[in-house]
């Protein structure tokens, strides 16, 4: 066919805001075939529970700061 989609799992960590953070997700291109090459027509991607509840910690900290 002419249309495909690859599920590729990430790493990531480095600092935010002077803090530590690492997560994990999910990233889902969507990709047609132009003549004979194929074309990313779509991204999408979705942390990690673990880095989203991080997140919300951090900003539960903000406001009572």
């Amino acid at each position: 066919g002419s249309l495909a989609v690859r599920r590729s799992r990430y790493a990531k960590s480095g600092q935010l805001e002077g803090r530590p953070y690492a997560g994990t997700g999910t990233k889902y291109f969507q990709l047609a075939l132009v003549g004979s090459a194929w074309r990313i027509v779509a991204l999408s991607w979705i942390d990690d529970v673990r880095l989203t509840l991080t997140m919300e910690q951090r900003n539960a900290e903000r406001a009572n700061q």
